[in-house]
């Protein structure tokens, strides 16, 4: 099993223990949704501060949520509380990666 290296939030202005607020776009419970979901929840469990929330959007029921959020494709993973607002479009199974576009450094 590989051990992946511990990161820990960036400091944006808030306390550095603020929970995150993330929305996960996808459009029914394809392979690419599963997975998509699977990691965002293995991301929150290890490393989001506590009491960070995850909202999981299903575009085919609320079409107009995409919207609000400027959602081009799914899976989009919008990190919505502390600003600023980033996005990653796409796969998130390359952890660290994902991490850091989250807005996550290496300690």
């Amino acid at each position: 099993m590989t051990t992946l290296p511990t990161y820990e939030p960036r400091n944006r202005g808030g306390s550095e223990n603020e929970p995150w607020h993330l929305r996960l776009y996808l459009v029914r419970w394809t392979p690419a949704s599963v997975a998509a979901l699977r990691t965002i929840k293995q991301m929150e469990a290890e490393y989001f501060p506590p009491g960070s929330t995850i909202e999981i959007i299903d575009l085919a029921e609320q079409p107009e949520a995409g919207v609000r959020d400027n959602v081009l494709a799914v899976p989009t993973v919008v990190r919505v509380r502390p600003g600023p607002v980033r996005r990653i479009v796409g796969s998130l199974e390359d952890i660290p990666k994902t991490l850091k576009i989250l807005g996550f450094s290496r300690v």
